[in-house]
Protein backbone atom coordinates (compact mmCIF):
# COMPACT_ATOMS: atom_id res chain seq x y z
CA UNK A 1 0.00 0.00 0.00
CA UNK A 2 1.62 3.36 -0.95
CA UNK A 3 1.14 6.58 1.11
CA UNK A 4 -1.88 8.17 -0.15
CA UNK A 5 -3.69 4.76 0.47
CA UNK A 6 -1.87 4.54 3.55
CA UNK A 7 -3.18 8.38 4.24
CA UNK A 8 -6.41 8.26 3.44
CA UNK A 9 -7.15 5.02 5.69
CA UNK A 10 -6.06 6.81 8.56
CA UNK A 11 -7.82 9.83 7.83
CA UNK A 12 -10.77 7.69 7.22
CA UNK A 13 -10.68 5.74 10.57
CA UNK A 14 -9.97 8.97 11.86
CA UNK A 15 -13.19 10.44 10.47
CA UNK A 16 -15.33 7.67 11.59
CA UNK A 17 -13.78 7.89 15.41
CA UNK A 18 -14.24 11.48 15.89
CA UNK A 19 -17.54 10.79 14.88
CA UNK A 20 -18.48 8.34 17.30
CA UNK A 21 -15.91 10.31 20.02
CA UNK A 22 -18.50 13.28 19.77
CA UNK A 23 -21.99 11.04 19.91
CA UNK A 24 -20.65 9.40 23.30
CA UNK A 25 -22.27 10.75 26.34
CA UNK A 26 -18.71 10.45 28.15
CA UNK A 27 -17.00 12.91 25.58
CA UNK A 28 -20.17 15.56 27.19
CA UNK A 29 -19.14 14.47 30.82
CA UNK A 30 -15.54 15.17 30.56
CA UNK A 31 -16.67 18.63 28.63
CA UNK A 32 -18.61 19.56 31.52
CA UNK A 33 -15.93 18.22 34.04
CA UNK A 34 -12.82 20.54 32.28
CA UNK A 35 -14.56 23.23 32.45
CA UNK A 36 -15.13 23.02 36.32
CA UNK A 37 -11.29 24.92 37.18
CA UNK A 38 -12.73 28.00 35.48
CA UNK A 39 -14.75 28.23 38.58
CA UNK A 40 -12.08 28.20 40.78
CA UNK A 41 -10.54 31.56 40.21
CA UNK A 42 -14.17 33.09 40.94
CA UNK A 43 -14.41 31.12 44.09
CA UNK A 44 -10.90 32.07 45.46
CA UNK A 45 -11.67 36.09 45.18
CA UNK A 46 -15.29 35.40 47.07
CA UNK A 47 -13.41 33.94 49.85
CA UNK A 48 -9.87 35.37 49.88
CA UNK A 49 -9.11 37.81 52.63
CA UNK A 50 -6.66 40.70 51.85
CA UNK A 51 -3.76 39.65 52.40
CA UNK A 52 -3.84 36.32 53.42
CA UNK A 53 -0.51 35.27 51.33
CA UNK A 54 -3.00 32.87 49.08
CA UNK A 55 -1.89 31.93 45.50
CA UNK A 56 -3.37 34.88 43.17
CA UNK A 57 -3.40 36.05 39.58
CA UNK A 58 -0.65 33.69 37.51
CA UNK A 59 0.13 32.05 40.54
CA UNK A 60 -3.12 30.72 41.06
CA UNK A 61 -3.80 30.20 37.27
CA UNK A 62 -0.49 28.43 37.37
CA UNK A 63 -1.37 25.64 40.62
CA UNK A 64 -4.97 25.10 38.74
CA UNK A 65 -2.96 24.28 35.36
CA UNK A 66 -0.63 22.06 37.31
CA UNK A 67 -2.77 20.22 39.63
CA UNK A 68 -6.28 20.55 37.62
CA UNK A 69 -5.74 19.72 34.50
CA UNK A 70 -2.11 18.35 34.00
CA UNK A 71 -2.28 16.31 37.43
CA UNK A 72 -5.95 15.18 37.48
CA UNK A 73 -8.23 15.78 34.36
CA UNK A 74 -5.67 14.92 31.15
CA UNK A 75 -4.88 11.26 32.82
CA UNK A 76 -8.61 10.97 33.66
CA UNK A 77 -9.56 12.06 30.00
CA UNK A 78 -7.53 9.15 28.73
CA UNK A 79 -8.38 6.89 30.86
CA UNK A 80 -12.29 7.20 29.88
CA UNK A 81 -11.44 7.86 26.21
CA UNK A 82 -8.17 6.45 25.39
CA UNK A 83 -8.93 3.17 26.65
CA UNK A 84 -12.17 2.77 24.36
CA UNK A 85 -10.57 3.78 21.30
CA UNK A 86 -10.15 -0.01 20.29
CA UNK A 87 -10.67 -1.88 23.50
CA UNK A 88 -14.15 -0.89 22.83
CA UNK A 89 -14.29 -2.34 19.53
CA UNK A 90 -12.56 -5.56 20.75
CA UNK A 91 -15.57 -5.58 23.55
CA UNK A 92 -18.59 -5.58 21.52
CA UNK A 93 -17.63 -7.45 18.70
CA UNK A 94 -17.01 -4.54 15.65
CA UNK A 95 -13.41 -5.25 15.60
CA UNK A 96 -13.52 -8.16 13.06
CA UNK A 97 -15.75 -6.09 10.55
CA UNK A 98 -13.00 -3.36 10.66
CA UNK A 99 -9.38 -5.47 11.08
CA UNK A 100 -10.73 -7.69 8.38
CA UNK A 101 -10.35 -5.28 5.42
CA UNK A 102 -7.64 -4.26 3.67
CA UNK A 103 -6.25 -1.44 6.22
CA UNK A 104 -3.31 -1.36 7.67
CA UNK A 105 -3.35 -1.86 11.68
CA UNK A 106 -1.06 0.99 12.07
CA UNK A 107 -3.41 3.10 10.06
CA UNK A 108 -6.12 2.19 12.01
CA UNK A 109 -4.66 2.61 15.18
CA UNK A 110 -3.11 6.34 13.64
CA UNK A 111 -6.18 7.26 12.59
CA UNK A 112 -8.02 6.66 15.90
CA UNK A 113 -5.91 7.96 17.78
CA UNK A 114 -5.41 11.06 15.76
CA UNK A 115 -9.14 11.60 16.59
CA UNK A 116 -8.78 11.11 20.04
CA UNK A 117 -5.78 13.93 19.86
CA UNK A 118 -7.66 16.10 18.16
CA UNK A 119 -11.06 15.99 20.13
CA UNK A 120 -9.75 16.39 23.78
CA UNK A 121 -7.58 19.27 22.35
CA UNK A 122 -10.28 20.97 21.29
CA UNK A 123 -12.03 20.69 25.11
CA UNK A 124 -8.79 21.27 26.90
CA UNK A 125 -7.90 24.43 24.97
CA UNK A 126 -10.92 26.50 25.49
CA UNK A 127 -11.35 25.51 29.17
CA UNK A 128 -7.78 26.47 29.99
CA UNK A 129 -8.23 29.53 27.99
CA UNK A 130 -11.52 30.19 30.09
CA UNK A 131 -9.93 28.88 33.43
CA UNK A 132 -7.03 31.77 32.12
CA UNK A 133 -9.82 34.87 31.22
CA UNK A 134 -11.47 34.18 34.64
CA UNK A 135 -7.99 34.50 36.41
CA UNK A 136 -7.67 38.02 34.73
CA UNK A 137 -11.26 39.37 35.30
CA UNK A 138 -10.67 38.47 39.57
CA UNK A 139 -7.58 39.82 39.35
CA UNK A 140 -6.80 42.25 36.98
CA UNK A 141 -4.40 44.59 38.52
CA UNK A 142 -2.01 40.92 39.34
CA UNK A 143 -1.81 39.51 35.80
CA UNK A 144 0.54 41.09 33.33
CA UNK A 145 -1.11 40.06 29.93
CA UNK A 146 2.34 38.90 28.04
CA UNK A 147 3.56 36.94 30.01
CA UNK A 148 0.35 35.33 31.27
CA UNK A 149 -0.88 34.51 27.38
CA UNK A 150 2.93 33.05 27.66
CA UNK A 151 2.11 31.04 30.43
CA UNK A 152 -1.09 29.79 28.52
CA UNK A 153 0.42 28.72 25.34
CA UNK A 154 2.91 26.81 27.53
CA UNK A 155 1.12 24.69 29.66
CA UNK A 156 -1.61 24.02 26.90
CA UNK A 157 1.38 22.65 25.07
CA UNK A 158 2.13 20.04 27.91
CA UNK A 159 -1.27 19.20 28.82
CA UNK A 160 -1.72 18.12 24.99
CA UNK A 161 1.52 15.60 25.11
CA UNK A 162 -0.40 14.65 28.41
CA UNK A 163 -3.20 13.73 26.68
CA UNK A 164 -1.09 12.17 23.70
CA UNK A 165 0.92 9.87 26.25
CA UNK A 166 -1.53 9.23 28.93
CA UNK A 167 -3.96 8.25 25.86
CA UNK A 168 -1.31 6.29 23.99
CA UNK A 169 -0.67 4.24 27.05
CA UNK A 170 -4.51 3.49 28.24
CA UNK A 171 -4.88 2.79 24.26
CA UNK A 172 -2.58 -0.09 24.92
CA UNK A 173 -3.90 -1.14 27.50
CA UNK A 174 -7.17 -1.37 26.44
CA UNK A 175 -5.70 -3.24 23.03
CA UNK A 176 -3.79 -5.73 25.50
CA UNK A 177 -6.04 -6.17 28.54
CA UNK A 178 -9.95 -6.69 29.66
CA UNK A 179 -9.72 -4.37 32.38
CA UNK A 180 -7.86 -1.48 30.90
CA UNK A 181 -9.47 1.17 32.97
CA UNK A 182 -8.44 -0.87 36.15
CA UNK A 183 -5.15 -1.06 35.46
CA UNK A 184 -4.83 2.87 34.16
CA UNK A 185 -6.42 4.35 37.16
CA UNK A 186 -3.74 1.89 39.47
CA UNK A 187 -1.30 3.33 36.95
CA UNK A 188 -2.01 7.08 37.08
CA UNK A 189 -3.66 7.45 40.41
CA UNK A 190 -1.76 4.79 42.40
CA UNK A 191 1.89 3.87 40.80
CA UNK A 192 2.96 7.78 39.65
CA UNK A 193 1.94 9.19 43.42
CA UNK A 194 3.51 6.01 45.10
CA UNK A 195 6.76 6.52 43.38
CA UNK A 196 6.83 9.85 45.04
CA UNK A 197 7.11 8.40 48.86
CA UNK A 198 9.90 5.91 47.55
CA UNK A 199 13.76 7.13 47.49
CA UNK A 200 15.83 7.11 44.78
CA UNK A 201 15.02 7.08 40.65
CA UNK A 202 11.88 5.08 41.00
CA UNK A 203 10.14 7.78 39.61
CA UNK A 204 11.96 7.97 36.29
CA UNK A 205 9.82 5.06 35.85
CA UNK A 206 6.75 7.18 35.35
CA UNK A 207 5.05 9.85 32.83
CA UNK A 208 4.78 12.30 35.20
CA UNK A 209 8.26 13.21 36.32
CA UNK A 210 8.63 13.92 32.24
CA UNK A 211 6.21 16.09 31.87
CA UNK A 212 6.68 17.61 34.67
CA UNK A 213 10.37 19.08 33.37
CA UNK A 214 8.51 20.88 30.50
CA UNK A 215 6.02 23.02 32.95
CA UNK A 216 6.95 26.28 33.30
CA UNK A 217 7.34 28.41 36.60
CA UNK A 218 6.21 31.12 37.71
CA UNK A 219 8.38 33.66 39.22
CA UNK A 220 6.59 37.38 40.18
CA UNK A 221 8.43 39.91 40.86
CA UNK A 222 8.56 42.56 43.50
CA UNK A 223 5.70 44.22 43.04
CA UNK A 224 3.48 40.83 41.66
CA UNK A 225 2.70 41.74 38.31
CA UNK A 226 5.80 41.36 36.42
CA UNK A 227 6.62 37.46 36.02
CA UNK A 228 9.31 35.50 34.57
CA UNK A 229 8.97 32.03 33.40
CA UNK A 230 11.19 29.79 34.15
CA UNK A 231 11.56 25.85 34.29
CA UNK A 232 11.70 23.64 37.59
CA UNK A 233 15.22 22.22 37.91
CA UNK A 234 14.89 18.70 38.12
CA UNK A 235 16.84 15.63 37.08
CA UNK A 236 15.45 15.51 33.44
CA UNK A 237 16.44 18.13 30.71
CA UNK A 238 14.02 19.53 28.61
CA UNK A 239 15.22 17.95 25.52
CA UNK A 240 15.18 14.40 27.31
CA UNK A 241 11.92 14.69 28.73
CA UNK A 242 10.41 15.54 25.62
CA UNK A 243 12.28 13.01 23.61
CA UNK A 244 11.30 10.22 26.25
CA UNK A 245 7.59 11.17 25.93
CA UNK A 246 7.26 11.10 22.06
CA UNK A 247 9.48 7.84 22.54
CA UNK A 248 6.98 6.30 24.76
CA UNK A 249 4.09 7.65 22.71
CA UNK A 250 5.15 5.60 19.59
CA UNK A 251 6.66 2.83 21.02
CA UNK A 252 2.66 2.54 23.07
CA UNK A 253 1.07 2.96 19.66
CA UNK A 254 3.80 0.32 18.01
CA UNK A 255 2.61 -2.48 20.86
CA UNK A 256 -1.17 -1.42 20.02
CA UNK A 257 -0.39 -2.36 16.12
CA UNK A 258 1.30 -5.22 16.79
CA UNK A 259 -1.13 -6.81 19.56
CA UNK A 260 -4.04 -6.23 16.83
CA UNK A 261 -1.49 -8.17 13.68
CA UNK A 262 -1.12 -11.24 15.76
CA UNK A 263 -4.80 -10.77 16.93
CA UNK A 264 -7.06 -13.46 14.40
CA UNK A 265 -10.57 -12.01 13.31
CA UNK A 266 -13.31 -13.97 11.51
CA UNK A 267 -16.70 -11.68 10.42
CA UNK A 268 -18.23 -11.68 13.86
CA UNK A 269 -15.74 -13.53 15.93
CA UNK A 270 -12.56 -13.19 17.37
CA UNK A 271 -10.69 -15.73 17.78
CA UNK A 272 -7.65 -14.34 20.02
Amino acid sequence: MNWQAYLWSSLSAARITGSLLLRRKRILFMGLLVLLPALLPVAVAFLRRPNSGAAWGLELFGLIAEFGFLGTLAPLTAILLGTALVGDDLENGTAPYLLTRAVPRSALVVGKFAAYALVTSAAFLPAMALTFLAVVLTAPAEVEIGAGLFLLGRTFVVVALALLVYGALCCMLGTLTQRPVIYSVMFVFGWEPLTQLVPGYVDFLTLKKHLLALWPVLTTGGTGRGAEITRKVIDVSVAEASLILLGTVAVLAAVTTLTLRKKEFVRGANLA
